[in-house]
């Protein structure tokens, strides 16, 4: 049986699996919610699952892509290359929440690494930085997930947060990175510092103004940190 057929077959006996898979935020539970199948049947339902699964949470407003990657994503029917991949990898990682986010980071890096390589891994890696700071910083524009009521109902306040919240996520790259602590951006003059002047966090990245600490948001303009200041 032919790949396709063989996916037209599981998603006509099994469809309110895949869309149970595409609904569950976790992926690490992605395998427990399929475990009767085999290697082969879970990797073409997973392919299945996958689009929907990323077509939801950009809906959402839960996956910190750079605009343009969220387009390029739309016309691939969402259906992410290897690069894409790793963006959406990096956003789950820095969206990690809880007492156990420590834990459950270090277990799917475990993961990345057995099911790709090292250097896929590093990739990853190389994103987290630019990523968890827009994070910060729509954190501290309170353009997070908790998004107002107002701004939910209104046409006019939900398009200016909209376009504020895509300016910010510009700051993560849309395509390679290096493994450089410097990431260049067109009109940039200012270097961000090596680590934070406030926290001593590494997780300092530049953006189109300044620099931005991804663990306390002190910035250029204001050094210190917000638990400290």
């Amino acid at each position: 049986m032919k790949y396709y057929e063989a996916c037209e077959k599981l998603r006509n006996e099994h469809p309110k699996l895949i869309e149970q898979l595409a609904a569950t935020d976790n992926l690490e539970k992605w395998g427990e919610i399929s475990k009767i199948f085999t290697k082969e049947d879970k990797k073409k339902i997973y392919d299945m699952a996958e689009p929907k699964w990323i077509e939801r949470k950009i809906e959402e407003g839960t996956l910190l892509l750079n605009p343009e990657v969220k387009k390029e994503l739309e016309t691939r029917d969402y259906k992410p290359l290897s690069i894409l991949r790793k963006m959406i990898w990096a956003s789950v990682l820095v969206m990690l929440e809880g007492e156990d986010s420590k834990e459950n980071f270090s277990r799917i890096k475990r993961k990345i690494i057995k099911k790709h390589t090292n250097k896929w891994w590093f990739d990853v890696y190389n994103r987290l930085k630019p990523t968890y700071a827009a994070k910060a910083w729509l954190d501290k524009e309170g353009l997070g997930l908790a998004v107002s009521y107002a701004v939910q109902n209104s046409s006019f306040l939900g398009g200016v947060a909209q376009s504020k919240r895509d300016d910010i996520l510009r700051m993560i790259p849309s395509g390679e990175v290096s493994d450089s602590k410097r990431i260049k951006r067109k009109g940039q003059k200012k270097v961000s510092p090596s680590s934070c002047p406030a926290c001593s966090s590494f997780f300092v990245t530049g953006t189109f103004k300044g620099w931005i600490c991804a663990d306390c948001g002190a910035t250029d303009k204001s050094p210190v940190s917000r638990e400290k200041g």
